[in-house]
């Protein structure tokens, strides 16, 4: 076995310490968090098999409080009320109703369901079919988008990666095809739906992770080895300028006087202000904007006045 090389600790003693606190709370502490944020994913196949899967789960509640109730009390109140097999059902927990019940086909399904309510611990084991409307609203997206990402490094040129990018703002439609092919990287072009086309910022940060590098810490000095510490984690960070090139409003537009007339309502007046910065096609407003390449869209040209004047000369 070769010898371990030694690694010399890096200096820290000029480095100012970590703050664990803010306001009094460490930090991860719910004081110091935001309350909600959203998140936008792809539907995609793996997406519509689980769902397809899931028409033959049954989701079971108690009608009133149970304590300590487990999967097994669970599996065997189903088989004894049903007269199912063991290896015709799964039962797993599940939020935010206790359980959640798999069956192996439909008629095991029909079956399990029929003897609802089910006794378990004096209490009545309600059933009913999962569905993914459950705990859900519908949400409809108006503003569609077209967005460029300067900056994303070749070796991670992805979908994926511009999807957990905008992940928190907009839900990505389609990439452009000379992005998908790879045949130009000096940006990635992309359309993009949101309903808040100004949640975006200008810059993202992309924190690409490195591998692990295994170390053994002795007396001081770390030297490289077969046991892992892991002390820290690594990674190579890009600077990803966002343009958002165009917006395509959808919302529901009042009624729009092109002869300069105002309403009766004074918000609606306010609400048709919005045609000094764009041009309506049909029930579309779109909203053309400036930008540079290597520079933020804030520091574009006719970015403050929103006429998209100088957009064909910089780009």
């Amino acid at each position: 076995m070769p010898p371990l090389e030694p690694l010399p600790l890096p200096d820290r003693s000029s480095e100012e310490p970590a703050s664990e606190f803010v306001d009094g709370a460490p930090l991860g502490h719910p004081a110091t968090r935001p309350q909600e944020a959203e998140c936008f994913i792809q539907r995609d196949l793996a997406t519509d098999s689980a769902e397809t899967a899931l028409h033959l789960a049954l989701i079971a509640q108690p009608s009133g409080f149970t304590v300590g109730c487990s999967t097994s009390e669970v599996l065997l109140a189903v088989m004894a009320a049903s007269g199912v097999a063991a290896d015709d059902v799964r039962v797993k927990k599940f939020y935010p109703e206790q359980f959640i019940i798999l069956c192996s086909s439909p008629t095991i399904k029909n079956r399990v369901r029929a003897a609802s309510p089910i006794p378990l611990n004096d209490t009545p084991l309600v059933l009913l079919p999962w569905t993914r409307l459950a705990h859900a609203n519908l949400s409809t997206l108006q503003y569609k988008l077209t967005v460029e990402l300067e900056g994303v490094p070749p070796h991670v040129w992805h979908e994926d990666t511009a999807a957990k990018l905008l992940a928190p703002y907009y839900w990505i439609q389609s990439i452009e095809p000379i992005t998908a092919a790879a045949d130009d990287l000096s940006s990635f072009r992309l359309t993009a739906w949101t309903n808040k086309p100004s949640s975006l910022p200008q810059i993202l940060w992309l924190n690409v992770v490195e591998h692990e590098v295994r170390l053994a810490e002795t007396g001081g000095v770390r030297f490289r080895g077969t046991q892992p510490f892991l002390w820290k984690k690594d990674t190579m960070r890009y600077r990803i300028i966002v343009h958002l090139r165009c917006v395509h409003d959808y919302s529901p537009q009042p009624d729009y006087r092109g002869d300069g007339s105002s309403s009766d309502d004074p918000a609606e007046d306010g609400r048709n202000s919005r045609h000094h910065h764009g041009h309506r096609d049909s029930s579309t407003e779109i909203y053309p904007f400036p930008c540079r390449r290597g520079e933020p869209d804030g520091n574009a040209p006719g970015t403050s006045g929103g006429d998209g004047q100088d957009r064909n000369r910089d780009r």
